[in-house]
């Protein structure tokens, strides 16, 4: 009976925390991405075995490897933040790959971003450009949390900002 109601008891905690996690993902302002980059990863350790030594270089002259590894990328899970700022009315029209909401312009970002995953940081932060479903172009401030099992799990957290406005702002203050 004591290790039943124990066993209840660490239940009952771990469906609160994961009440809470859920809760902060869907009510901050902020756009939160759930994705699954375990594909990218392999394809990072098969161009190691290749020989690419130097990652950005090998992505900066390929643009057809850099496409290939963001389709890669699988989104699980978005917020209402995100439905906003990407223009979406439910979350399954972003769900899947982020050809989406990539463009051209898009591509020195995701370059950065393989790089840090290559480099084994476990943070990554950088401004870009986006589009939305309609295509209208955003300025975006991505920060990506790479946890330290991330060759376990294949997870990332991807928060995005539109700072749209400010770099509108520092354009009319520079003319």
């Amino acid at each position: 009976a004591r290790d039943i109601s124990e066993r209840r008891m660490m239940e009952e905690s771990l469906r609160q925390s994961e009440q809470r996690y859920r809760n902060i993902f869907w009510d901050v302002s902020i756009s939160i991405w759930e994705e699954d980059i375990s594909g990218v990863l392999e394809k990072l350790e098969l161009l190691r075995l290749a020989g690419v030594s130097d990652l950005r270089e090998f992505l900066s002259s390929n643009q057809a490897a850099v496409i290939d590894l963001m389709r890669e990328i699988k989104v699980i899970d978005v917020n209402d933040a995100t439905l906003d700022l990407y223009g979406a009315s439910t979350k399954e029209e972003l769900l899947g790959s982020l050809d989406k909401i990539m463009n051209p312009a898009s591509l020195p970002t995701f370059i950065e971003l393989v790089a840090a995953l290559a480099e084994g940081r476990t943070s990554f932060e950088v401004e870009g450009l986006n589009q939305t479903l309609k295509g209208d172009t955003i300025n975006v401030l991505m920060r990506i949390s790479m946890p330290s099992n991330i060759y376990h799990s294949g997870r990332i957290l991807v928060s995005i900002l539109n700072i749209t406005d400010r770099k509108k702002a520092e354009y009319k203050l520079r003319q």
